[in-house]
């Protein structure tokens, strides 16, 4: 009997979808149909005395593989290739990560998961000497400034003698990054769209400000749009600086300029000539956050006025 556990549960473990496990079919009947064929072989109680312990191991993945299945049936996933997951705890509860991470950063990797099947993005330190840098994002966000993401919650995952930091906050598939919208849109953006985005980075430096900081990490990944409400989301809140803020916003500016130059298809010589001046060798040329803004809203309103379109994203 112990023999048959161990190959369900080689067999559990290396399913490359959900139809390995209970057949092709997606009717509910057929799932139970196998799902008891396995069960009767795994199911603690009939089992021997010796093997009990073990097979309460195989019944709960089972189990949680049905479970799985079953969403994977609504979601139209079950015969893709199953993503593998993992577990935090926490005193707020079980967060269920998935393996593969959606980002790495200089600080952290960002899973996506859920608790209690609400969507959220798990920050965990990529070396114990990164916690710091976590334990400042998750200070600084308690503010909990217009366009920021809330921090739910932050605890130590404890794997051996080392400690990672973890900030939990909440998943909206509904906002893209600049990476996903420039691999989007390999030959470039429409000005007319870019501009609006290009508004919503100096957005960006200019909430760091009212933080008390300036942000210090500019890129791609830490700035997310709604592509038709247009609303922005600022991430990357572990490099902020509070020494030297003001120069931090001015590198701030002039990489929030490049990242806008680089998502573009040909700009009009008006916003070429701006962006030269937000990337000037001398610092001292380079325009604050505020002024920026206010300069680049006159130049984009004289030229298509003040309405925003939508922007076309590929479903995810």
């Amino acid at each position: 009997m112990l023999s048959d556990i161990k190959v369900i549960e080689f067999q559990l473990d290396n399913a490359k979808s959900y139809s390995d496990i209970f057949g092709n079919s997606t009717q509910s009947f057929e799932i139970k149909s196998y799902f008891i064929k396995l069960a009767n072989l795994v199911h603690p109680d009939h089992v021997d005395e010796n093997d009990k312990e073990y097979a309460n191991v195989v019944f709960a993945k089972l189990l949680t593989l049905r479970e799985r299945a079953k969403e994977a049936i609504r979601n139209g996933t079950y015969r893709v290739p199953i993503s593998k997951t993992f577990n935090l705890n926490s005193s707020e509860g079980e967060y269920v990560l998935f393996e593969t991470p959606l980002a790495t950063g200089n600080h952290s990797k960002i899973y996506k998961g859920t608790i209690n099947k609400t969507p959220i993005l798990a920050k965990v330190s990529k070396f114990p000497k990164d916690n710091v840098f976590l334990e400042f994002e998750a200070d600084i966000l308690k503010q909990e400034i217009k366009y920021t993401p809330k921090v739910i919650d932050s605890f130590y995952l404890n794997q051996s003698v080392k400690r990672y930091r973890v900030n939990i906050m909440p998943y909206d598939k509904e906002f893209y990054s600049l990476r996903e919208i420039k691999n989007a849109y390999t030959k470039g953006l429409d000005p007319k769209d870019s501009s609006w985005i290009f508004r919503r980075i100096l957005g960006c430096i200019l909430t760091a400000d009212l933080m008390g900081v300036g942000h210090g990490a500019i890129t791609f990944e830490h700035i997310l749009v709604h592509p038709i409400s247009h609303d922005p989301l600022y991430l990357g809140w572990g490099d902020t600086k509070t020494i030297n803020k003001y120069r931090t916003e001015k590198s701030d500016v002039m990489d929030a300029a490049l990242l806008f130059s680089s998502i573009s298809d040909e700009l009009p010589k008006e916003i070429k000539k701006f962006t030269q001046t937000c990337i000037a060798d001398d610092e001292s040329k380079r325009p604050y956050a505020y002024e920026a803004l206010e300069e680049f809203t006159k130049i984009i309103r004289s030229l298509w006025g003040s309405e925003y379109r939508p922007l076309t994203m590929p479903t995810r």
